[in-house]
Formats: C-alpha cells, sequence, structure tokens
C-alpha cells in the first residue's frame, strides 16, 4: 500500500487540487481549487469515494454549500447558500434522493416554503409563504402529487380559499364560501 499527496495546477499556474491516494484511489482529505485560487470544494475521500461532509464554495470564497456523503452519496444534512451568504434551503438526503422535512429560504433569509420529501418525492404536508413572511398555501402531496386538503392564504394571513385533491386531480374546490364539486 502506498500513499501518495499529488498537487495539479491551472494552466495559469494557481493550485488546482490537492489530493490523497491511497494505492491508486482517491482516499483521505482533498482540496480542489478555482482558476483565481479560491478554494472551490474541500472534503474527504474513502476508498475513492466521497464521505463524511464535503464544502462548496463560489469563486469570490462564498460558501455556496455544505453536504454530507456516505459511500460515494449524498446522504445526511445538506445546507445551501444564496450568493449574498444568506441560507437558501436546508434538509437531508438519503442514498442521494431529499427525505424528510426541508426549509427553503429568499435571499433576505425570509422564509419561503417548508417541505416534506420521502424517497426523493414530495409526500407530507408542504407551506408556502408569501414574501411578507405570512403563510400563502398548505399543500399535501404524495408520492410527488397533491393529495388531500390544500388551503390558500391571502397577505394578510386570512383564508381565500380551499381545494381536496385526490390522485392529483382536482376533486373540490372551495372560494368565497361556494362550494364547486368537480
Amino acid at each position: 500500500m502506498s500513499i501518495k499527496n499529488e498537487r495539479t495546477y491551472h494552466e495559469n499556474g494557481q493550485l488546482a487540487s490537492k489530493v490523497t491516494y491511497k494505492d491508486v484511489k482517491r482516499d483521505g482529505p482533498y482540496e480542489y481549487y478555482h482558476e483565481n485560487g479560491q478554494l472551490a470544494s474541500k472534503g474527504t475521500f474513502k476508498d475513492g469515494e466521497l464521505e463524511g461532509t464535503s464544502e462548496y464554495y463560489n469563486e469570490n470564497g462564498q460558501l455556496s454549500r455544505r453536504a454530507n456523503y456516505k459511500g460515494g452519496c449524498l446522504h445526511g444534512p445538506f445546507e445551501y447558500y444564496h450568493e449574498n451568504g444568506q441560507l437558501a434551503s436546508k434538509g437531508a438526503y438519503k442514498d442521494d434522493r431529499w427525505e424528510g422535512p426541508s426549509e427553503y429560504y429568499n435571499e433576505n433569509g425570509q422564509l419561503s416554503r417548508r417541505a416534506n420529501y420521502k424517497g426523493g418525492c414530495l409526500h407530507g404536508p408542504n407551506e408556502y409563504y408569501h414574501e411578507n413572511g405570512q403563510l400563502a398555501s398548505k399543500v399535501t402531496y404524495k408520492d410527488d402529487r397533491w393529495e388531500g386538503p390544500s388551503e390558500y392564504y391571502n397577505e394578510n394571513g386570512q383564508l381565500a380559499s380551499k381545494d381536496a385533491f385526490k390522485d392529483g386531480e382536482l376533486r373540490l374546490k372551495i372560494r368565497d364560501d361556494d362550494t364547486i364539486p368537480f
């Protein structure tokens, strides 16, 4: 078994990567760099696969995402960031698919959506928010399709309408105290 620390360079002479190899596989810490010399990503390989936490940066050095890997697959908590450094979303992956609750934020840090995933599909209650932070809608999904009751709110937080879905199809619509069966 041989361990080798390898460095590569961009054509402009800037460091491009620092990677540790065990025999012929990447194994150990790594760092990749943008052509301007800023860190692009860092993390760890194990037996040639990404393992543990990796961080990714844009060309100005701002963190753009943080993700966890297991055996080369996204697995565990993740965070994505807007260009201004504000958190854009957070949640979790399981075997390269979104799993469980996730939250999404506007560039000003305001919550814009709460979602739930199962096996990479929207599944369960989801909430969407107006720019002013008021609840805009509550929608339930089952395997990426609308299922069950949905509620929609105006920017003042007042209920504006309701719908009901079955197997992804609209079955009932209620607006202004009018019920319209489909």
